[in-house]
């Protein structure tokens, strides 16, 4: 059983996954699940992605992914190959679209060092200061307004700002979640968005 919370990096652990705005406030937060767990089938088990299902946050919402989730008509993620300067430019927009949840994660733990660092609470309390964090964290930045300092200011935080990133990495599915035209919403945004924003 112990075994299942044993994440990537081989350490115990909760694999949390996170919404979160352009200012890095965290709109939704998934805290139960174990750290072996994939990101995408904590994806298909939450709530935002049935309140997308059923129109609750408009027809046309979408959520901006990594690789680690699948292309689907709610559900937009880097492209695997980049061709064309149409493909290029889609590719930068993603990055600098899902950049925000990045930073956020790390403002979050710099903010709340424990989140690094490990608890030594029952798994139930465990969860609940996980989620106790991301509501202070909110309160934190709607107040002050300013990210807390690097925890080591001669260590260069990492933020995805590179396109490259994205290029060499492949995709944890190859199976699309389409629409009832057979089409994902990034082949919509790169067939009708993207090629009318090159001509302008």
């Amino acid at each position: 059983m112990n075994a299942v919370f044993r994440g990537r990096k081989g350490y115990f652990s909760l694999n949390v996954q996170t919404c979160s705005s352009e200012d890095l406030k965290i709109l939704d937060i998934v805290a139960r699940f174990p750290g072996s767990v994939h990101d995408e089938t904590i994806w298909k088990n939450s709530p935002v992605k049935r309140r997308l299902e059923h129109g609750v946050y408009g027809a046309e919402s979408i959520i901006v992914a990594d690789v680690g989730y699948t292309n689907t008509k709610f559900v937009v993620t880097p492209l695997r190959n980049l061709v064309t300067v149409l493909e290029k430019t889609f590719q930068e927009s993603v990055i600098r679209t899902h950049n925000p949840v990045e930073r956020q994660y790390g403002v979050w733990k710099r903010m709340f060092p424990v989140l690094s660092l490990g608890l030594r609470l029952s798994l139930k309390r465990t969860m609940s200061v996980i989620v106790a964090c991301a509501i202070l964290h909110n309160i934190c930045l709607a107040f002050e307004g300013q990210e807390p300092p690097p925890i080591n200011p001669d260590v260069p935080e990492v933020v995805l700002d590179d396109v490259d990133d994205y290029t060499t990495v492949t995709a944890s599915s190859d199976n699309d979640t389409v629409n009832d035209d057979g089409i994902t919403v990034r082949d919509q945004l790169l067939a009708e968005y993207f090629p009318a924003l090159l001509e302008m």
